[in-house]
């Protein structure tokens, strides 16, 4: 994680993109080249693996994950296929991905699944030391922890590595709120981070 001693301000999580923002959200951005299939192959080799892993992250499950990943591309390929011409095709997919993952979670009751330990060969297969796993279980147990607003833009952000721009058209914010999500996601994940190592160290 990055520095997160940021300066404080005043917070507006509900805020909503203004066209000026819109505007420069979309500037200097041409749409993708190419047939809506070339687009579509494009897209998938470049940015499948880091969606899979962010679905397995949001909905702990790699099965319902990988549901969700081919409904993603199917939709982008109606929508290609239907004349929507896209700029920034990862952006254009995360958002894509999170409104089949919110269909998902309205349907069906979350549970608790073996995803943990699914999940370990997107995010701990190289684990050799104690310390390691630990760590990476302390990450995994602070972002379920976390509000959503929260635990998404870090995803996002910190993991997936998304800029602010991307995030903000994925998710149709502001990037302004994006950056008050990611400040204020990091303070809270430092302080539970900060209570974790104490409670370990006090056992």
């Amino acid at each position: 994680m990055n520095d997160m001693d940021l300066p404080e301000r005043q917070l507006n999580l509900e805020h909503t993109r203004t066209a000026e923002e819109l505007i420069e959200t979309l500037k200097n951005e041409n749409p993708i080249k190419g047939s809506p299939d070339e687009i579509l192959i494009g897209l998938y080799e470049d940015y499948a693996d880091e969606l899979e892993r962010y679905a397995v992250l949001r909905l702990r499950s790699t099965e319902h994950a990988e549901d969700i990943m081919h409904e993603t591309f199917l939709t982008a390929h109606q929508k290609l296929h239907g004349g929507e011409q896209v700029e920034n095709g990862r952006a254009w997919l995360y958002a894509i991905l999170k409104n089949k993952m919110m269909n998902h979670v309205s349907k069906k009751t979350r549970q608790k699944t073996d995803a943990d330990d699914e999940m370990q060969r997107f995010v701990d297969v190289d684990a050799v030391h104690d310390q390691k796993s630990n760590q990476r279980m302390m990450l995994r147990t602070i972002l379920e922890e976390l509000e959503d607003i929260f635990s998404e833009v870090l995803i996002l952000h910190d993991i997936q590595g998304l800029t602010s721009k991307e995030i903000a058209a994925a998710l149709n914010i502001s990037i302004n709120t994006v950056s008050s999500r990611i400040r204020l996601g990091r303070k809270k994940f430092k302080m539970r981070y900060q209570e974790l190592q104490m409670e370990g160290l006090n056992e």
